[in-house]
């Protein structure tokens, strides 16, 4: 099993008031996904202190819904919904006009998948200071006018 480095992840927020959050940061959260919901549970509570805002992006609302849909699991998908328009600290990214041209940009300087680089887009259109994720190919942009942090780097693996 991991350890979680939370004074390290503590650290690496520093200075990020508004930030960006990839859907499967989103999913740990709610399925409570151990070690990962260690991390998000200290993002999320900073959300609901009012320290920072999380950005959620309507293309990682629809990722999310995708299981439970697939699952004809309409209340399910409801309740998420419920739970994600009820966090305080977190805040809605439509998909505009600006943010799906940014996102093409991206998409083709990256070859980031069309969803990855919506997510970004949107985030960034938000002026998120950070982006959060545990897609490694988003530590490997360059040019995006802000830091990504990849959750498994705050993970160590326990030494028996």
């Amino acid at each position: 099993m991991a350890e979680v480095d939370l004074a390290g992840f503590t650290r690496a927020l520093r200075g990020a008031r508004r930030i960006g959050v990839d859907t499967p940061i989103w999913i740990y959260h709610l399925e409570d996904v151990r070690p990962y919901s260690d991390l998000t549970l200290h993002l999320f509570s900073e959300a609901v202190a009012g320290t920072r805002e999380l950005v959620l992006s309507a293309v990682s609302l629809a990722e999310i819904l995708v299981g439970p849909w697939r699952n004809e699991d309409s209340g399910r998908a409801g309740r998420i919904e419920d739970v994600l328009k009820a966090i305080p600290g977190v805040s809605s990214a439509d998909l505009t006009w600006t943010a799906a041209s940014m996102g093409a940009r991206i998409r083709g300087q990256t070859d980031l998948p069309l969803p990855d680089a919506l997510i970004i887009a949107s985030a960034l259109e938000r002026q998120a200071q950070l982006l959060i994720t545990n897609d490694a190919e988003w530590g490997r942009v360059k040019r995006l006018p802000c830091r990504v942090l990849i959750l498994d780097n705050y993970l160590r693996e326990q030494r028996a």
